[in-house]
């Protein structure tokens, strides 16, 4: 990263006017840096078009819904409710699941919390009571998601309990205004998901290597969220400063691995994938495994995207892995479209595993 990414406001401005608001912009609230470097106080900066669904284009973004540290959420998206997957798609994953496993590959599920799961402390209970939005109800329908695909033999990392028990309470998961983790949350998660794999038969058998973490830079974290109440509400809000890592093997010249096929595997999201904003989490998971990571993840491939390309390359076909940590949000469920992502999963298996 090589600098602030504010640099041309102008463009910025006439971006997110073409992708996120229709309309005017209204009257704003002025500057919202705090002279203190504490978070803006967002309950004060949501105008009344933020709370207008015919503002928003895009309506992933929408409705805009105030938190306190800074925090905005989408009620939209973020606000969702949560329970077991619908059968059929849920019996599509778990013959990929079987599948898998009965040729040597485990497959380890990162379903990361929603945001106001993860960062309930964050949310005001006003707020989401106005959106018809009980967290709890939230987390208990998320848990029975996860609850019901462990009873089913699905090895699925315990994010949120990990978070809870090792998180400081002024360590958000999530960045406070944009949809991804924050490095915090990526290495929580890597740590969840290092621990489930730890617990298996065949983690002994993983090369060992030992690797180091360390800052790769300081800068502005992503703001789409905080870019979409700008435009919509004629305001600024100074961006979120986050630290990111890098990840690498301490005795690199020794090539431990060399030409070796990789042993674990990340597919994913833009949570796992995501070009100068990378949350480091291939890296973060690298470090508690002591093992190294192949990180195929697709930056916009929801569900299927990465796990199904990653299945049909000839790296999976010639080597599978050991290991195949699959990372996904749980708005990209398997049965969302009803069903269509897990079944393009299973069709590049079977065409993979047919040698097609």
């Amino acid at each position: 990263m090589t600098g602030p990414r504010r640099l041309c406001p102008g463009l910025a401005m006439l971006c997110l006017l073409c992708l996120v608001v229709s309309g005017a912009g209204w009257p704003g609230t002025g500057d919202a840096r705090a002279a203190d470097g504490s978070q803006p106080k967002m309950v004060d900066l949501v105008c009344a078009k933020a709370r207008d669904l015919s503002a928003y284009r895009s309506k992933s973004l929408a409705l805009l819904v105030p938190g306190t540290d800074g925090f905005l959420f989408r009620s939209r998206i973020d606000m969702r409710d949560y329970g077991p997957l619908k059968s059929g798609p849920k019996k599509e994953l778990l013959k990929v699941v079987a599948a898998l496993r009965e040729r040597g590959t485990e497959i380890v599920l990162v379903v990361p919390p929603p945001r106001p799961v993860a960062d309930r402390s964050r949310l005001i209970e006003a707020e989401a009571a106005a959106q018809g939005y009980d967290v709890a109800a939230a987390e208990a329908g998320y848990t029975a998601m996860l609850a019901d695909l462990r009873a089913d033999g699905v090895l699925v990392a315990d994010v949120l309990g990990h978070a809870r028990a090792h998180l400081g309470a002024d360590e958000p998961f999530y960045l406070r205004r944009d949809i991804h983790w924050s490095s915090d949350g990526a290495r929580i998660a890597a740590e969840a998901a290092a621990e489930t794999i730890a617990a298996l038969p065949l983690a002994a058998a993983l090369d060992r290597a030992a690797f180091t973490t360390a800052t790769r830079d300081v800068g502005d974290a992503d703001e789409k969220l905080g870019e979409a109440l700008e435009t919509l509400c004629d305001v600024t809000v100074p961006p979120e400063q986050e630290t990111f890592y890098r990840t690498t093997e301490a005795d690199a010249e020794a090539g431990l691995f060399g030409e070796r096929a990789p042993q674990v595997v990340l597919v994913g999201t833009s949570f796992s994938h995501r070009g100068d904003d990378d949350p480091n989490f291939s890296g973060f998971l690298q470090q508690a495994l002591s093992t190294s990571v192949l990180n195929a993840s697709e930056e916009g491939g929801g569900f299927e995207g990465s796990m199904a390309a990653y299945l049909r390359s000839d790296t999976f076909r010639e080597a599978p892995p050991r290991v195949i940590v699959w990372e996904f949000p749980p708005y990209e469920r398997p049965d969302v479209d009803d069903g269509k992502p897990v079944r393009i999963v299973r069709s590049a298996l079977k065409k993979a595993l047919a040698g097609d």
